[in-house]
């Protein structure tokens, strides 16, 4: 038995428990084990059986996952660098790290996303991504809010409200009926049926390229999860947090350059960092300074790692001296780059369980990927609707237990769902487990370029 004959028997169980046996030996032939299942035990197995998904961004939305540890998270850290611009000795621009991060599961978004369309406003220019998230970019005008999205709470409870927002452009939310109000990031108890303005709220003068995901949820749908960072190795200022086995990947280090600089000619300057770095780093490796561009090659202005490792520096002023041009650079010169080998730290793992169906997943530290289970009625309805598409006749009961049977034909109106208790024309429903079969391989024979964890190969 396949994949597929496992999906099938699976929805004959439903009505007698003998097909535990058909599961069982399915099972076993994926995992090469010769296991007896008890009822109990189905569910699970058949679980590690299904494959795995991935989602990954600042914003991780997931409709589909069971409510299940998830099998992998990572979040990514980049270094963070203040102001805006160019970073030169006139425009310095520190370079911030990470002492530890923290990341959020909530259940359902509440916003529901009508369609925003592209638009000029405020000196900026608004656009919506596939995901539902905003992108803003440009410069602001005025400190005002614009309303872009209905909310309507229909359950007196409290709730978490996530703007995804910087101190330049963020969501609130206005309160439309009763006692007007406006509510920022975090916790907040309404009355049932109350309705509300979710706006973007913009700084004046502020310049401002950001992606923006308003999520609303019930706060008893939501779980928070922290890691601080050890005192020795932080602040962290580029790596990965590996929250499901517990390590903490640090890939980029910051050194502060003092006086350690050599002349080389009068407009390049180089200087040993404190720990192996990878040479030849250019801007695709997103060597940073404080007070120094990225370099784009190794003879154009800016810094960047040479070939022996060593931080290099091409200014556009020639100096006579290295300490005359430390001296012109404000006494040192901060800059972050990639490790030959990363370090790694052991952290304490952490067990991240997703909500059956909807659950939105962010940090404050950056962009992360997630790899889940995903629900087992949703996925087997899903390859129950694509074999109907290729069968040309399939009627079988859904797995979520309703009272209907699904036929779908070749018509170009497509299927029908009708109650079992609604006379039909002509039920196609399968009762013979051997035609499920059948019909699984025949499917199978057109998805031989699919591969599944766990599946035999």
């Amino acid at each position: 038995m396949n994949y597929y004959d496992i999906i099938f028997a699976q929805q004959k169980a439903k009505k007698d428990s003998k097909y535990f046996n058909e599961i069982s030996d399915a099972i076993n032939v994926l995992a090469g084990t010769e296991t007896t299942y008890t009822p109990a035990e189905m569910a699970p197995a058949i679980l590690d059986a299904i494959p795995t998904e991935t989602a990954s961004g600042e914003m991780i939305a997931i409709d589909d996952a069971a409510n299940y540890p998830a099998e992998s998270v990572v979040t990514i850290l980049e270094p963070m660098q203040e102001g805006s611009g160019d970073p030169s000795p006139d425009n310095v621009r520190p370079i911030t790290g990470y002492t530890g991060v923290e990341l959020t599961r909530t259940g359902k978004n509440l916003v529901e996303k009508a369609y925003v369309s592209p638009l000029s406003w405020n000196g900026l220019t608004i656009t919506e991504n596939v995901d539902g998230s905003i992108k803003i970019t440009g410069k602001a005008t005025h400190t005002v809010a614009k309303g872009l999205y209905t909310l309507s709470l229909q359950i007196e409870s409290t709730y978490l409200f996530h703007t995804g927002g910087t101190d330049k452009a963020n969501y609130l939310m206005v309160r439309r009926d009763g006692n007007p109000g406006i509510i920022n990031e975090g916790q907040f108890t309404v009355r049932a049926n109350s309705t509300y303005d979710v706006a973007i709220r913009t700084v004046a003068n502020a310049e401002i390229d950001m992606t923006l995901f308003p999520v609303v949820s019930l706060l008893t749908n939501t779980e928070t999860h922290s890691i601080t960072f050890p005192q020795a190795q932080s602040p962290v200022y580029g790596g990965e947090v590996d929250w499901t086995n517990g390590v903490l990947r640090v890939t980029k280090w910051k050194d502060i350059l003092f006086n350690s600089w050599k002349r080389n000619s009068a407009k390049a300057y180089y200087s040993y960092v404190s720990h192996t770095a990878t040479p030849n780093q250019l801007s695709n490796l997103q060597v940073i300074s404080d007070k120094a561009v990225t370099a784009v090659s190794s003879s154009s202005i800016g810094i960047f790692i040479n070939p022996t490792g060593a931080a290099r520096l091409n200014t556009n002023k020639a100096y006579d001296t290295a300490n005359e041009m430390i001296a012109d650079y404000g006494g040192s010169i901060e800059v972050v780059y990639e490790l030959a080998e990363p370090i790694e730290i052991p952290l304490t793992s952490e067990v991240i369980t997703l909500l059956k169906g909807d659950n939105n997943i962010w940090t404050d530290s950056g962009t992360s990927e997630i790899e889940y289970k995903v629900d087992l009625q949703s996925y087997i309805q899903k390859l129950i609707n694509e074999a109907s598409a290729k069968a040309n006749t399939l009627s079988v009961s859904p797995p979520l237990g309703k009272n209907a049977v699904i036929s779908t034909d070749n018509d170009e109106d497509g299927g029908d769902i009708k109650d079992e208790d609604e006379p039909a024309e002509e039920n196609t429903e399968v009762d013979d487990l051997t035609a499920n079969k059948e019909i699984a391989k025949e499917f199978a024979k057109t998805e031989k370029t699919k591969e599944y964890k766990g599946a035999a190969k």
